[in-house]
């Protein structure tokens, strides 16, 4: 009688190590950048802002959010990894 082989004990891939801690940032970052929604009526008591005032300032954090991921940088990832070869 053969019995199946069990699989080799193998540590977890650092491939699945760095997806876990990318979601979870990601998942933060997404959380904070929700936040002024909630804290839109603690932001305007506390520094006599007015509704406008505070939408104006996550309007223009949400357009230069977006803009700035789509500049070309020289000091980005890609040509760092372009200059190492």
């Amino acid at each position: 009688m053969t019995t199946a082989a069990s699989p080799p004990d193998r540590p977890v891939h650092y491939a699945w190590i760095v997806a876990g801690v990318v979601f979870v940032t990601m998942l933060g970052a997404a959380g904070i950048r929700s936040a002024p929604g909630v804290l839109m009526v603690p932001l305007e008591k506390d520094f006599g802002w007015t509704r406008t005032t505070v939408s104006l300032a996550v309007s223009v954090n949400l357009v230069l959010f977006g803009l700035m991921g789509r500049l070309p940088r020289p000091w980005s990832t890609a040509s760092a990894h372009a200059g190492s070869y």
